[in-house]
């Protein structure tokens, strides 16, 4: 499987030539084609799939979808939000060649132990990273002690914000207390290259290309 970002939160998956948007968002230059979206929540820079060519199949929202060789689980959030409460988060695990991708989306309260069970074994976990609407660096680290992925992504950052190109990840990566790798254009993950301590991955974005 392939990952790459194309910022904010928006992640696309390729897996077996088939493509999985999450989250895109308007004014995305680098915007691919896909086969499917994935939609975690209605604020516009989460959901803006009509920009999205391909005619892809939109997964909006909490339930079971079985599409061209994804298995999704949509687990809907409380989504925190003063304008209107009656807003919510999707969380989405996505199962593809033997892998669990979980994304976050635009996180923003604390799960119960009931959504973290829904959750299961997790490979790679989509954080986003921001601190602005979404959950602060310290409860994104707790989560991933809890959840243990081989890889973790943050997200819902900007990369040109301060000297080293981290902005908000910076806190992130100080609560799980590891150095800044590398940044990658893509990040390819099977089942036998997922490590069995948590590393963390930092992928360019590519929403300017």
């Amino acid at each position: 499987m392939e990952i790459t970002w194309h910022g904010h939160s928006s992640i696309r998956l390729l897996s077996r030539d088939v493509s999985l948007l999450t989250d895109p968002h308007p004014g995305n230059s680098g915007e691919p084609d896909a086969d499917i979206v994935a939609v975690s929540c209605d604020y516009p820079s989460h959901s803006d799939y009509k920009s999205v060519g391909g005619d892809p199949k939109v997964l909006n929202g909490p339930g079971q979808y079985e599409v061209r060789g994804y298995n999704v689980t949509g687990i809907g959030t409380a989504l925190n939000d003063s304008e209107d409460s009656r807003r919510i988060n999707t969380i989405y695990v996505i199962r593809s060649e033997g892998l669990s991708v979980c994304h976050l989306g635009n996180l923003n309260a604390r799960l119960a132990s009931r959504q973290l069970e829904s959750l299961g074994s997790v490979d790679v976990l989509i954080v986003p990273a921001s601190e602005s609407g979404t959950l602060e660096a310290k409860e994104i680290s707790r989560l991933v002690s809890v959840l243990s992925p081989g890889i973790v992504i943050p997200v819902h950052y900007n990369p040109a914000g301060g000297e080293d190109n981290l902005g908000s990840a910076r806190a992130l990566l100080n609560e799980m207390n590891v150095e800044p790798p590398d940044t990658q254009i893509r990040l390819n993950v099977t089942q036998n290259n997922i490590p069995r301590e948590t590393r963390v991955a930092l992928l360019r974005d590519l929403s300017g290309d």
